[in-house]
């Protein structure tokens, strides 16, 4: 009983840390691409 109550936990976990990078990379993009429009706009 213990080891799947730890199982399930680290399922949730990890979706959870996957979740969060995948949000974290769109973030990143984002602004990544305003960077990249605020240089062509200064040059």
């Amino acid at each position: 009983m213990m080891l799947l109550k730890m199982k399930t936990m680290y399922m949730l976990s990890w979706s959870l840390y996957i979740s969060y990078s995948e949000l974290n990379f769109h973030t990143n993009m984002i602004k990544f691409h305003e960077w990249i429009a605020v240089c062509h706009c200064k040059i």
